[in-house]
């Protein structure tokens, strides 16, 4: 939450732990405990999502060229990817 745009490329390398809201059902708290993340890359923006599902007779946008001419210092890049850490004791 409130990461500027393009934020998550600083975060590669990164461990980041996602904490789950607190349940309470029937005055029961459900706690689980933090998901932990590993940022290992970028991922380029799929071009799959190009094709607009209500006018697909305009033909597929280039989703990843857009992003390189318009943002050429992050290239095709739109998001991270991430390997779930199970040590939890680390």
């Amino acid at each position: 939450d409130d990461l500027e745009p393009w934020a998550e490329f600083d975060l590669i390398g990164e461990t980041i732990e996602v904490v789950p809201k607190v349940v309470e059902e029937n005055d029961v708290i459900q706690k689980q405990p933090p998901l932990r993340l590993q940022i290992v890359s970028r991922t380029v923006r799929c071009a799959g999502v190009g094709v607009d599902p209500l006018h697909p007779e305009l033909g597929p946008i280039d989703i990843p060229k857009l992003l390189a001419e318009h943002f050429p210092q992050h290239g095709p890049y739109l998001g991270v990817y991430c390997v779930v850490d199970n040590d939890q004791a680390g």
